[in-house]
């Protein structure tokens, strides 16, 4: 007897694993291999876009299509955690990459209700390196955001597109025979 597990169970599942992974595990590999973060996370949409070519229609059923953008959102949703969980990182790294000068100081301070927490002070020292610092804030916010959008409809897409054909293929198959 065949069990078929529902996508949004699979997705529920992944996102606990996500919470739990992410900090444990996931924290100190990603800022030894950031790169290959970043070129998975980019990598998604490219590939939500590509299930729509031939070769995967031939290769993949419709459950196939909906596993496979299941775990492209858990990877880019996963990586949207680790970039955003980690800025202060890819700020720093940024920052002493590109911009003569930079600098960060980071201390302890402590929330209203007295729970501390690491701030930090940076150093830019012209106002376009500044704007560039405040700009890479957002720029990161929006990745984060906008990357696992663009992979959800992108997949979307493909699927609605392959699941046309295969109709369309289908019937022209039934008026022919």
């Amino acid at each position: 007897m065949k069990r078929n597990i529902p996508n949004w169970l699979i997705g529920i599942v992944g996102f606990v694993l996500i919470l739990i992974v992410i900090p444990a595990i996931l924290g100190n590999l990603f800022r030894r291999v950031t790169w290959l973060f970043f070129a998975i996370w980019f990598a998604c949409p490219f590939i939500a876009y590509y299930l729509r070519s031939a070769s995967v229609q031939r290769s993949l059923t419709n459950q196939g299509y909906l596993n496979s953008r299941t775990l492209l959102m858990i990877i880019v949703v996963a990586v949207s955690f680790c970039v955003f969980a980690n800025y202060d990182y890819l700020r720093d790294i940024a920052g002493y990459n590109l911009i003569d000068g930079y600098s960060v100081d980071y201390y302890e301070e402590s929330d209203e209700f007295g729970r501390p927490y690491r701030a930090a002070d940076t150093y830019a020292p012209s106002i376009g390196a500044k704007v560039i610092l405040y700009l890479f804030q957002w720029v990161t916010i929006g990745l984060c955001l906008g990357i696992p959008i663009l992979t959800w409809k992108l997949s979307t897409n493909s699927i609605e597109i392959v699941n046309r054909k295969r109709r369309e293929s289908n019937m022209s198959f039934k008026a022919d025979g």
